[in-house]
């Protein structure tokens, strides 16, 4: 006797990955916007005064401006959701993301001369 084959029925889909892009100007977002998107991750523009959202929404990574980082990483660091995402930093050199070591910056994108705009 033949076994016929079923499929399961296909349940909700999986939502995308989502990057945070925090407070970058707009050159900044549209490149970065760009390379994710290549690998299926969302991104979420988002202004400084992001901190309650970082701490309430999940997100796979975020990227944050060396310039002024302090408070918005200590909110995704210490928020339930995003305490393991990566954390991109923006700008500046090794020895300023020294500075926010105690938040682990997983990896950081430097501004190369005669990039536009600041981060």
């Amino acid at each position: 006797m033949e076994k016929a084959f079923v499929l399961p029925p296909s349940g909700p889909r999986k939502a995308a990955a989502r990057a945070a892009l925090v407070d970058l100007n707009d050159a900044s977002r549209t490149l970065l916007a760009e390379c994710f998107r290549q690998f299926g991750i969302e991104t979420v523009a988002m202004p400084s005064q992001s901190g309650d959202r970082l701490h309430k929404e999940k997100f796979e990574a975020c990227v944050l401006s060396l310039k002024r980082p302090g408070p918005l990483m200590e909110a995704a660091r210490t928020s339930p959701s995003n305490s393991r995402c990566v954390l991109y930093g923006l700008g500046g050199n090794a020895q300023e993301a020294m500075r926010y070591s105690k938040y682990g910056i997983n990896a950081m994108f430097q501004r190369t001369a005669g990039a536009p705009g600041r981060a």
